[in-house]
């Protein structure tokens, strides 16, 4: 019996008599070898699949871990503008639920008045592979939050797509009107 081509076991079979064994029960004998060779290299193969699934899931799990423990909001959504991954982090800061932000367009996160500009940036990365706009996020119930954000253009599953994350910058934002007030 072999697997992956290489011998694992033996089948001995005897008879009582000299010259039991002919050539019909010997193609037999040598067909359920090859039988079972075949179902060795099946479980084999299957085995191995469960293994990589198991170690592609625990990686998912791991990856997805890191993603929602990071501080700001994470999106990834490729060039037509359908997102393809994001943190919690994100639905908690846009009170979107994740089936409506699958729905979403990135620009629908913010004002109309500001949404020419980003489409701008967002055209910079795709031609430019990278880049970076401060512009007030738009939540859900209407709170406009200043945010830093960043993206860089990768490829995936062959499509080209936009990554990056955005930082909340309200505290530097009023440090810096608290500063301007100081000033005049």
């Amino acid at each position: 019996l072999k697997t992956k081509g290489r011998v694992c076991a033996v089948i001995n079979v005897y008879a009582r008599e000299p010259d039991f064994f002919r050539a019909r029960e010997i193609a037999l004998l040598e067909e359920a070898a090859l039988d079972i060779s075949f179902a060795l290299d099946n479980f084999a193969l299957s085995a191995e699949r469960q293994a990589a699934e198991a170690r592609a899931l625990t990686e998912s799990h791991f990856s997805q871990a890191t993603i929602d423990s990071m501080p700001g909001i994470l999106y990834f959504y490729n060039e037509q503008g359908e997102f393809l991954r994001w943190n919690r982090n994100f639905e908690t800061v846009s009170g979107y639920s994740a089936d409506e932000i699958a729905t979403m367009h990135p620009l629908q996160f913010f004002a109309t008045e500001d949404q020419r500009p980003l489409a701008e940036r967002i055209a910079d990365v795709f031609t430019g592979g990278e880049g970076s706009i401060e512009a007030p996020f738009l939540s859900r119930d209407g709170t406009r939050t200043p945010y830093f954000l960043t993206g860089r253009s990768v490829t995936y599953d062959g499509e080209r797509c936009l990554v990056g994350v955005g930082i909340d910058i309200s505290a530097r934002t009023a440090a810096e009107n608290a500063l301007k007030e100081l000033n005049e």
